[in-house]
């Protein structure tokens, strides 16, 4: 125990109070719950993942960590939890044995680097962890992506409600059909994006939606429509891929999205969806509908990618509902 209570005394207030939280937790926490408890007056923190050491660092002192140390872990940059030797500093803190006076750290000096969800300083986190309500953090989200759309009708993705709480990303190719009123009025602050409405415009245009709508959709609600999100790798419509030109190639929003909302499966549909990961992740595997864990390569992200061809499909449409409730059934598995 004596190494315990060194270590202890070692520790800087905010680890201090990091260790308390994680140690009165009933099971290990999220992120999300974590820095939602993490808070000092309100100041944003600038750590993620690594939130327990980087996140405190103030103008007089390094970035050692509980987690450098080894007193708590991460898990798949989702879950804290304490480790045994973590354990026993929590227990001697929790004794009264060395707890400090609290004081509030300084916030990082002006111009740092943010700490991005893989803890590596060069991926800045475009949300604030520590957001406070949702609407504050679906209108920074809006705010955010807005800057990297061309147009008012550029349609980045498509979800019921919020989709910082999409756990399932479907990417195909690019869009083929425009709604020609601006994506952000389907939007609202508080509830997140109405995709209902949009998709009745949808219907209203070209005798109603074409084969790979009906099949996202179906995809979609065989996955778990309210967690699922729906995206392209590349953003301008047209009717074919080969109209896209050079300049249309680009794929900032995709990486946007995947950066913020970090979903947990992705199912890559058609040669394009899958070129792009492959080019993102060494460990990339072409394999049909079968669960792979792959590594974005930059971030250190970790997600379940799926492998399937275009939605579009091709043959009768009776076979185009069961393959894709299937693979909507994969997806879902894929979370558990």
């Amino acid at each position: 125990m004596a190494n315990a209570v060194e270590l202890a005394r070692m520790l800087t207030p905010r680890q201090r109070q990091a260790l308390e939280i994680l140690a009165n937790a009933e099971r290990p926490l999220r992120n999300k719950d974590f820095h939602e408890r993490f808070k000092t007056d309100g100041r944003r923190t600038t750590g993620w993942a690594k939130a327990l050491g980087p996140c405190t660092k103030t103008r007089n002192h390094d970035l050692g960590s509980l987690w450098a140390r080894g007193l708590v872990t991460v898990t798949n940059n989702r879950y804290y939890k304490i480790t045994p030797n973590g354990s026993e500093v929590a227990a001697v803190m929790e004794s009264g044995a060395t707890r400090p006076t609290v004081r509030h750290e300084l916030p990082c000096v002006d111009g740092a680097p943010a700490i991005g969800p893989s803890g590596n300083s060069k991926e800045p986190c475009k949300l604030t962890p520590q957001a406070g309500r949702p609407n504050e953090q679906l209108s920074e989200f809006r705010s955010e992506l807005a800057k990297l759309l061309p147009s008012p009708i550029s349609r980045p993705f498509l979800c019921h409600g919020s989709p910082l709480k999409c756990r399932i990303f479907i990417v195909g190719t690019n869009s083929r059909v425009e709604v020609k009123k601006p994506f952000w009025s389907f939007w609202s602050d508080s509830r997140g994006f109405e995709k209902l409405e949009f998709v009745r415009e949808l219907e209203q245009l070209h005798r109603g939606l074409k084969v790979t709508r009906k099949n996202i959709e179906r995809v979609a609600c065989a996955a778990g429509p309210t967690i699922t999100l729906d995206t392209n790798v590349y953003l301008p419509s047209t009717r074919t891929k080969r109209e896209l030109q050079r300049e249309d190639k680009k794929t900032d929003v995709i990486e946007y999205l995947l950066k913020t909302i970090r979903p947990k499966v992705v199912l890559a549909h058609g040669g394009e969806a899958k070129k792009f990961f492959r080019r993102h992740c060494r460990d990339f595997v072409d394999d049909s509908v079968t669960p792979r864990h792959i590594t974005w390569d930059a971030w250190q992200w970790q997600f379940r990618l799926l492998c399937s061809h275009h939605l579009s499909f091709q043959g009768k449409e009776v076979r185009h509902a069961e393959e894709a409730e299937r693979i909507g059934e994969a997806l879902a598995d894929a979370l558990r």
